[in-house]
């Protein structure tokens, strides 16, 4: 079996393209598809840095509009052995509904394919035949150098500055490539919108694993060639005419349909004629590419090999394309039984069991990840230059910490809340002096560990329930909670079913930073040990925070029975931080009164008292 037919199952996860569609008119190419479902067409040519050229069809306006003025245009990327045809299989195909809403829509077709093989050479004026092209291309030249050609072309055009991207499968894949190899166009990019992403691929299409297990037969198909299929007629292949004319072929060209897609899920013969068009002719660079990450457990760049990775890339392995440079706001979308592009992989959406969780975060990466992710994300969605943050007891330390190691942060914080703060905590709960005077029992007890509580139900624990339900474990429960708050100030017991989800599972790490605070009279980084530390901070200690950078507006509210941030604490953390507006003192609140005293709403309308005075 050639390769291309093996490979032929990565066309699609077509639930999303192809669900219930209707309306089709025959066509061969995009263009004719378009204009036959009554929308205006244009067509462009665009030649590359690395002077390939690639194709762009634009659907300018809706059919339906009036005015016939272009909106906000989005440009997107087609699948592996593909045109741009996946966005016109019909008038409810993606581009369609798109232009309808009012966007200026644009189909890139990657160099070589759809349109793109049929621009003439500026250089001859003739078409080049596909044979005397170089096919020495892989995943990097669409992205580095086809998306960006397309995204300029479009800016430079329209006028705007930003436009909207979207990429479906390997199309997505190239949109991931794109902005990350060069990230200064995630500057030109308003929305990402990722459609069944393909990326990392372990658990990519199980039935290639024959070509796990036996690799040569993936290269010896290959071998000597440049690109596959070759054929006479890529865009009017015989099986796609057989499907559409020949009623008998019904059954059959379902099957095929099936074996692409890779299960039973409903599929609408109307747009069996996609087969005409498909597989486009692919670089055997590109499939090798694709083929070496279905085989790793990376997202990396293509492998020439050690030697040839040393003269590309000055390494004996190529690099992992670095994905935290896509900063563009993205959008994901995923299908549940999609086989090539499965709910398994990163940033696809299976629920991930806490054991099988990476638990190595301490304070830091609250701070300076969680954190900070959650003020740009609020920020982004209300359109806000400037929001509001507050923090209780830890999540105050957190707040803190966010500010101080990121401290241009401090611009977009309005106020900072920080309820019963902790920081340093060299008079924390007295009861823990055993684990002071005995450190081992603290070490002994989390050996082996990465997170404490494990439970099999954290949000729904059994403690919690008995506590709502059974009135004769009240007693108990307050017992419970007075142990937990550190004395016998009231408590509101209609808030015991916090029970059912306290306590949270928590990284041994954030357990163990939390102890090493307890034992210094410091506010501090994670200590792990002097060497860990020169490996960390180029230091045998670890740097304290510097509270000096924390100068967004601090309102402090702290209590005077209050065992976990008791005042001594909280007075040496307020002599520290630069820009304190006020400080509130409630005498007959515990730790956690803010949450959990009958008389907690005075000082909650204090807070919100406090956020409305001259806000910006």
């Amino acid at each position: 079996m050639h390769m291309y037919k093996i490979f032929y199952i990565e066309a699609f996860a077509f639930s999303i393209l192809i669900s219930v569609q209707q309306h089709y008119v025959s066509a061969f190419t995009t263009a004719d598809q378009i204009i036959g479902n009554g929308y205006p067409v244009e067509t462009y040519e665009v030649e590359t840095k690395d002077h390939y050229m690639v194709g762009l069809e634009r659907i300018p306006y809706s059919k339906h509009a009036e005015n016939k003025t272009s909106g906000k245009p989005i440009i997107l990327l087609h699948g592996l052995y593909g045109t741009s045809m996946y966005y016109t299989l019909n008038n409810i195909s993606l581009s369609f509904i798109l232009s309808d809403a009012g966007f200026d829509v644009w189909l890139l077709n990657f160099r070589l394919a759809g349109i793109s093989k049929y621009i003439k050479n500026p250089r001859t004026g003739l078409v080049t035949p596909l044979r005397n092209i170089s096919w020495d291309f892989s995943f990097d030249e669409l992205g580095i150098y086809d998306t960006t050609a397309g995204i300029d072309f479009i800016i430079n055009k329209t006028g705007y500055s930003k436009i909207h991207m979207g990429g479906y499968s390997f199309g997505a894949t190239i949109c991931l490539i794109a902005l990350a190899e060069r990230p200064e166009y995630n500057e030109k990019i308003d929305k990402l919108m990722l459609i069944v992403p393909t990326a990392r691929m372990k658990y990519y299409d199980r039935r290639l694993i024959i070509l796990k297990i036996f690799p040569f037969l993936f290269h010896r198909t290959l071998r000597g060639r440049e690109y596959v299929p070759k054929m006479k007629h890529p865009d009017d292949q015989w099986l796609g005419r057989q499907c559409k004319e020949k009623k008998y072929m019904k059954l059959f060209c379902l099957y095929v349909m099936t074996q692409v897609q890779g299960n039973l899920l409903p599929i609408s013969y109307d747009t069996i004629e996609i087969l005409r068009t498909y597989p486009q002719p692919t670089s055997v660079k590109v499939m090798t590419h694709y083929y070496q990450l279905i085989l790793q457990d990376y997202f990396r760049k293509y492998d020439y090999g050690k030697i040839g990775n040393i003269k590309h890339y000055n390494s004996t392995s190529p690099p992992d394309y670095d994905l935290s440079k896509v900063i563009a706001p993205t959008y994901v979308y995923q299908s549940k039984h999609d086989i090539i592009a499965p709910p398994k992989n990163p940033r696809t959406g299976l629920v991930t069991p806490l054991r099988n969780i990476s638990w190595d975060f301490s304070f830091d990466e609250l701070g300076i990840y969680d954190t900070t992710a959650g003020i740009d994300f609020i920020i982004n969605k209300t359109g806000y230059s400037k929001i509001h943050m507050g923090g209780y007891s830890f999540g105050a330390t957190i707040c803190l910490i966010a500010l101080a190691e990121r401290p241009e942060y401090n611009e977009k914080i309005d106020k900072l809340m920080l309820i019963v703060p902790t920081a340093r905590m060299k008079y924390y709960d007295r009861r823990l002096i055993i684990l002071k005077i005995f450190p081992f029992l603290f070490h002994r007890t989390l050996r082996g560990r990465e997170y404490v509580p494990k439970m099999k139900h954290p949000d729904d624990q059994w403690l919690g329930r008995q506590c709502k339900e059974k009135k004769y474990m009240k007693l108990f429960c307050l017992y419970v909670m007075t142990q937990v708050q550190g004395n016998l100030l009231p408590i509101s017991y209609d808030t015991i079913e916090i029970l059912r989800t306290y306590p949270q599972p928590t990284s041994v790490k954030v357990m163990t930073h939390y102890y090493q605070l307890i034992l210094q009279d410091y506010f501090r980084k994670y200590d792990y040990g002097k060497i860990g530390n020169i490996k960390h901070y180029n230091s045998t200690s670890p740097p304290d925070y510097d509270l000096s950078k924390v100068i967004a507006p601090t309102y402090v509210y702290q209590s005077k029975h209050d065992i976990i941030a008791p005042p001594k604490d909280v007075k040496w953390l307020v002599d520290r931080l630069p820009n304190i507006k006020n400080i509130t003192m409630v005498k007959k609140f515990s730790h956690m009164g803010f949450a959990i005293s009958p008389y907690a709403k005075p000082i909650n309308l204090l807070i919100v008292k406090h956020l409305l005075e001259n806000s910006n």
